[in-house]
């Protein structure tokens, strides 16, 4: 298996085993033996670990666009310009995912309307990655359509804004002739965005994972 590779500027989602909360934060230094990240942040909170603390770590390696999850052992806590936390490099990896994007089941209010119109249309999200979505709604669509999704996944995020192609559409069946189901290709995305969706998926899919594990 490759084994991914550490560096500067890496987004992680980070957990321990005896919390509900998933926190995000990004390498800041790289060294033989340990590594050094951000403090973590789960919203508006900051979470104070200890040494000898373990947490479990999901990375996505943009050069191969894979996830891998490892565990590492908190080893101290410095201020610098910023506070960092140094963590111990980690003994192996576990292959978590080979799609680019993650796809999870959601049921989620959003609005649309197509690029060239001002009038929104109300719909749900019936499941969502970094990379698309798949809606149900009552307007007609047609594929290849442009337009614009709004959606609310947590409050402090606030609303997301997000341009994406029509690439799929269906009716549910034939007894329900004025429901459809269409995939939605998003386009691109501020990174800022598209780190917010990702981060919610993984941190719902890992939610499930631990609770499964109970």
């Amino acid at each position: 298996m490759a084994v991914p590779r550490l560096r500067i500027g890496l987004k992680l989602e980070v957990w321990r085993e005896d919390s509900t909360v998933t926190w995000i934060t990004r390498i800041e230094e790289v060294h033989a033996e340990s590594f050094a990240v951000s403090s973590f942040f789960a919203g508006a909170e900051v979470q104070v670990l200890r040494p000898d603390d373990e947490v479990k770590c999901l990375l996505t390696d943009k050069e191969t666009q894979a996830q891998y999850g490892f565990t590492a052992q908190v080893i101290r806590r410095e201020v610098k310009s910023v506070p960092l936390y140094y963590l111990s490099r980690p003994k192996s990896f576990v292959r978590i995912q080979r799609r680019a994007f993650v796809r999870l089941p959601v049921l989620v209010p959003q609005l649309f309307r197509a690029s060239e119109e001002s009038a929104w249309h109300k719909g749900y999200l019936l499941d969502l990655s970094g990379g698309g979505a798949r809606i149900s709604h009552k307007s007609p669509l047609n594929v290849g359509e442009q337009l614009y999704l709004q959606f609310t996944l947590r409050k402090e995020d606030g609303v997301l804004l997000v341009p994406g192609k029509v690439v799929r559409v269906q009716r549910t069946s034939e007894a329900d002739p004025t429901t459809f189901h269409s995939g939605i290709r998003f386009g691109a995305l501020p990174e800022t965005t598209q780190d917010l969706i990702v981060g919610y998926v993984f941190e719902r899919m890992l939610a499930g994972r631990r609770k499964l594990e109970v």
